[in-house]
């Protein structure tokens, strides 16, 4: 069976799944606030994408830190904020 937008249950049980596992998860809420407003500057010619995409992968690799404890969620968010 499908949903409205052809997706099927086993689909829509992994984006809920998903969902609820990223609910909790800090780094990855400081991440994606991050990225989404930078992702806006691209849309208002602000920056180019290939300066966004590059500031991605380095934030990737500090949440990675954050997540495996080398730094601390204090440490990860003042660094989001002055990249």
């Amino acid at each position: 069976m499908l949903d409205e937008k052809g997706r099927t249950c086993k689909d829509v049980g992994a984006i809920a799944l998903w969902t609820k596992n990223k609910s909790t998860d800090e780094a990855f809420k400081l991440y994606r606030r991050e990225y989404k407003k930078r992702f806006a500057w691209i849309k208002a010619g602000k920056v180019l994408p290939e300066e966004v995409y590059a500031w991605g992968e380095r934030a990737r690799e500090k949440k990675a830190e954050c997540e495996e404890g080398k730094i601390t969620l204090e440490v990860f968010e003042a660094w989001l904020k002055k990249s």
